[in-house]
Parts: structure tokens; C-alpha cells; sequence
């Protein structure tokens, strides 16, 4: 059964898979995101997958003995809180994560500004709604993660965008939406 809700856990930078396969044997149901980087050393080429949030993943605890066991695992630091309470991230937004990482997007040109809010209209990011951070002839759509105070940007095909604040993507003439 997917969670309903994740937390989000602050744990020791470049241990992130260790303490994500410790958890695993705890019966934490946790969630590690990774990106496939191609790295360069001197004599070779080699792709590594890296957290794409680094030093944190995503825990769901759903007994007061998870977050025990939590507690217990080496490399563990803390849940990422507000006000005292631990920070909760939906599983919409964990779903919508896992299509980010997954996805390899196609590129194609509209106008858009920077700074618009846009949705997607179709594709694997249907309904996701993000801010227009970058135009190299690529809609570039970026996601705020506010728990882990992050963006992630995906490439979407600008004919897969439209401007949440307007019809059929035109403006009405004299209308601005940077503020």
C-alpha cells in the first residue's frame, strides 16, 4: 500500500544509499530519488547515479516504532521539521517526483515568459502546475519541493504548457503577469 504522506529526512551527506538500504532492512518504507550523472576522471567515462536531493530522503512512518527504528539507523540526523512538527510532503507530490526522475522529456518552442505559471496539458506530468524559470528555446518548467526548499526542472514540450492564468495561451492585450 503506497503512503499517504512522506516525511521528509535530514540524513549524513554521500551515505545516502547506505542509510536508504539500512532503512529497507528495518522495514522503513523509504524513498531514495537518484539521477543518472555521466562522470569524467582523468582516464575514463563512467555514469553513477546521485541522490537528486542530497542529503535527504523520504520516509513514511506509520507506526510510533518506525520512527523509533529511525532514530536507530546510523547516518540518520533528523526529520526535517517546522515549528517542532515534522514536515510532511503528500504522496502526490513523491508521485510527481518519481515522473521527474523517470522522465526523459521531448524539447519543441512557444512563447512563454519567464516567470509565468504554467500547467501541463498532457504527458507523464499532466496537471502538474510550475513556474517558467528558463527559455533557451526549451520551455524549461521548474517544481518547488518546499519541504526540501528545492526546484527540480524538468524540459516539457512547450505545446504540452499553457499559461494557468489565461485562456488558449493569449494574453488580453495590456495584461501582464510578472508583478
Amino acid at each position: 500500500m503506497e503512503p499517504t504522506a512522506w516525511n521528509v529526512a535530514y540524513v549524513r551527506t554521500k551515505f545516502e544509499n547506505k542509510i536508504y538500504e539500512r532503512l529497507k532492512s528495518k522495514g522503513i518504507i523509504s524513498y531514495l530519488p537518484k539521477k543518472t550523472e555521466l562522470r569524467q576522471w582523468h582516464d575514463r567515462k563512467k555514469k553513477i547515479e546521485t541522490p537528486v536531493f542530497p542529503g535527504y530522503l523520504f520516509v513514511s512512518l506509520k507506526r510510533a516504532e518506525d520512527l523509533i527504528r529511525l532514530y536507530e539507523v546510523p547516518g540518520f540526523i533528523r526529520l526535517v521539521t517546522t515549528d517542532g512538527e515534522p514536515d510532511t510532503v503528500s504522496a502526490e507530490q513523491v508521485e510527481l517526483i518519481k515522473k521527474l526522475v523517470r522522465g526523459d522529456f521531448a524539447v519543441s518552442h512557444k512563447s512563454f515568459i519567464i516567470g509565468e505559471t504554467l500547467t501541463v496539458i498532457n504527458g507523464p506530468l499532466k496537471g502538474v502546475k510550475g513556474v517558467l524559470v528558463g527559455d533557451r528555446g526549451d520551455g524549461k518548467l521548474a517544481v518547488k519541493i518546499s519541504s526540501v526548499n528545492s526546484y527540480i526542472i524538468a524540459s516539457v514540450p512547450a505545446g504540452c504548457l499553457r499559461n494557468i492564468n489565461y485562456k488558449n495561451g493569449v494574453l488580453p492585450k495590456g495584461t501582464s503577469i510578472l508583478k
